[in-house]
């Protein structure tokens, strides 16, 4: 096949980025800004795998800086580079900012997305793993793999807009009242619609001493006493539905400001998802109509493969799994533990100055990927623990949820949209934070080039029909009896255009993720206005007091934030 035209090559270029990568409006040029479009380093780790597959050639990673991915023309320049092509000489414009809406016109009317309903729903690959995962929580009396996504207003947001919200949600999302069924014992599971609508539970509670703005609402003594209750209190099952999917809870603090805490199943909905469902509740409360859709419907094309050559398609990972397992990694849990307890946590907001340095320490690195910067960050705060107690393991392992949504989209809200990044250091390369970041900046790159991130989903596609409880063995056997050594996520912006809640100014946002022990800790990062919020998450006495400061005192340092640490914003 002759090498393309540069011109050619910029039009498979703005395709790959405007249309497959990124939910970008007609208005969007080829030197329109595309980080201000959405690309963040999840997304290039996607960019760069589409590149690779359409022109057939690896970009290296000391190219992959904001110069070179700021445009589509940028973008298209350096493929050129890689592939010898002269691009015409011909002056690239400036970047052109959307232009400013006339002083005093309102904004649009939010463009309603159409209901969307169905009478039976495959799941999608990745959501079989987090039913298993979510049967075992269970099984072990851990309340299922339920996350939680905190907002703190500024006051108490319109109570009856939220009502409202939530009926418009159950009319609109009909996942919400779907029940999960089998046909078989080794039938994959699939939704079928649910015979009533099955709104989200809303749960108003006031803290003593508070304003009292929620009539009706049930007293508490202490706000974060109960946060840190509901938390761990499981989301009831209901026999029409096997199981509620969500829970709101609204928490009036002494100080007028109040706690929003959305709960969910995870196999339903992943954190992004979760952002985006409290994105709809806001507009649906305010506007009766959201942008945002519910489900990825696009049906299954048949695979006219034999199970022999499915199999074959996953021993990239399956492979990787091999390798991973040839050294003993471990978790600050017991691999032999009974009760696990409660879920604790501890989330500390960054200011500018300590965001900005944060964010200038990882560019040290890469400019633009910062998977490798953080996850080294976090496997580094478990080290010094470990060596508290007297011997770092011979490795770390962490699996890492990437996002494959597309950014800038408005959904879909449901269902998850997520690969795994398995990264994995030796106790050698943890003694310093450059050696950690170089092997899971070396480790990326194979993710890229070997394609790990397909044979993933084809793993996940051959284990469809297997039951949870099976499945779960099979994982564990897999890995050699443990998941990974502890659980880390950084999912970015929260909700970017939500600044205010049905009438309620947003001050800041995070998630507290529910997860199993072993491995029994977790550390995640998202932001807020720009700044970072740093979530430590622990089950029951896993971690000591003394180890829980060893931990943010080491997972502080290696991000750059001290010393100016001043406190956190909610605590356990």
């Amino acid at each position: 096949m002759p090498a393309p035209d540069f011109s050619d090559l910029l039009t498979r270029a703005r395709r790959i980025i405007c249309a497959d990568l990124l939910a970008t409006g007609p208005d969007f040029q080829d030197s329109s800004d595309l980080f201000d479009a959405g690309l963040d380093s999840m997304a290039i780790m996607q960019l760069l795998l589409l590149l690779e597959e359409e022109f057939g050639s690896p970009i290296p990673v000391e190219t992959v800086t904001r110069e070179n991915f700021r445009t589509v023309h940028g973008v298209a320049l350096l493929v050129a580079s890689r592939l010898g092509i002269e691009p015409p000489a011909v002056a690239q414009p400036a970047t052109t900012a959307a232009p400013e809406p006339p002083a005093g016109e309102k904004p649009a009317p939010v463009q309603d997305a159409p209901a969307q309903a169905f009478t039976t729903l495959p799941l999608k690959n990745c959501d079989y793993f987090v039913l298993s995962f979510d049967a075992m929580m269970r099984a072990k009396g851990e309340g299922g793999h339920v996350a939680h996504s905190l907002m703190e207003l500024d006051a108490v947001p319109d109570v009856p807009a939220l009502r409202r919200a939530l009926e418009l949600a159950a009319d609109r999302y009909p996942l919400l009242s779907a029940r999960l069924q089998k046909t078989g014992l080794f039938s994959p599971h699939h939704w079928v619609a649910g015979q009533e609508r099955l709104p989200p539970d809303l749960l108003l509670i006031s803290e003593n001493g508070s304003p009292g703005s929620l009539p009706g609402a049930q007293p508490c003594a202490d706000a974060d006493a109960e946060i840190a209750r509901l938390i761990n209190t499981p989301i009831p099952c209901r026999d029409d539905a096997r199981w509620v999917k969500m829970r709101l809870a609204l928490v009036e603090r002494r100080d007028g400001t109040t706690t929003l805490m959305l709960s969910w199943s995870h196999f339903v909905v992943d954190g992004k998802g979760a952002e985006l469902f409290l994105q709809a509740l806001h507009d649906l409360g305010s506007a009766s109509a959201t942008a945002i859709t519910a489900l990825d419907t696009a049906a299954p094309q048949p695979d006219p493969r034999h199970y022999g050559q499915k199999w074959q398609a996953t021993f990239p990972i399956t492979g990787r799994f091999e390798e991973i397992t040839k050294h003993r990694f471990d978790s600050l849990a017991p691999r032999k533990s009974g009760q696990s307890g409660p879920i604790r946590y501890e989330v500390r907001l960054l200011d500018d100055a300590q965001t900005a340095a944060v964010k200038a320490r990882s560019r040290s690195f890469s400019e633009v990927l910062n998977l490798p910067f953080q996850l080294a960050c976090a496997m580094r705060a478990h080290r010094a623990v470990f060596q508290h107690r007297g011997g770092v393991p011979e490795s770390l392992l962490c699996s890492v949820p990437i996002q494959t949504r597309r950014p800038g989209a408005a959904g879909p809200i449901f269902q998850n949209h997520l690969r795994m990044f398995f990264g994995q250091c030796l106790r050698e390369e943890l003694r310093t934070l450059e050696g950690a970041v170089s092997s899971i900046a070396a480790q990326h790159q194979r993710y890229l080039k070997d394609g790990l991130d397909k044979a993933f989903d084809e793993l996940m596609n051959v284990m469809r029909p297997v039951p949870p409880g099976i499945y779960m063995k099979f994982v564990s056997w897999r890995m050699k009896g443990l998941f990974n050594s502890f659980f880390h996520s950084d999912t970015g912006e929260f909700a970017p255009g939500l600044t205010a809640f049905l009438g309620a100014p947003v001050r800041t946002a995070c998630h507290i993720p529910g997860f199993t022990s072993p491995p029994g800790t977790g550390l995640f990062i998202n932001e807020k206005y720009g700044r970072l919020v740093l979530a430590a998450c622990w089950r029951g006495n896993v971690l000591s007091e003394r180890e829980r400061a060893i931990l943010w005192e080491r997972w502080l340092a290696d991000l750059g934030a001290t010393p100016a640490f001043t406190g956190g914003w909610l605590a356990e």
